[in-house]
């Protein structure tokens, strides 16, 4: 449905780009961290955070057409959420490499 939207016009491509390659790399770095230490590292809070700021956005977007307001302050605050969430897992990433306990 995120791509319908985009589809539709309704949410800019750039975003579902940028929403694409934040979750592939993200996905790669805790398939390496699987692959070298046989098991999956939780999710961290910003990455749960995220989620429910572009839920927010999409919902807004598709059933209240007509706030464009709420769609443009909940576009950009995905956008500053995925970042802050992305360097949260850059860093406990790079932690974990260098030999950090997790979960």
């Amino acid at each position: 449905l995120f791509i319908y939207t985009v589809w539709l016009g309704w949410v800019p491509v750039w975003f579902l780009i940028f929403f694409i390659i934040r979750d592939v790399l993200i996905l790669m770095g805790s398939s390496f961290i699987k692959l070298k230490y046989g098991k999956v590292a939780m999710s961290t809070m910003s990455g749960k955070i995220s989620v429910n700021v572009i839920a927010l956005y999409w919902i807004s977007v598709f059933f209240f057409r007509d706030a464009t307001q709420a769609h443009e302050i909940l576009l950009y605050a995905s956008v500053a959420i995925m970042i802050i969430s992305f360097i949260a897992y850059f860093k406990r990433y790079h932690n974990i490499m260098r030999g950090a306990e997790f979960n």
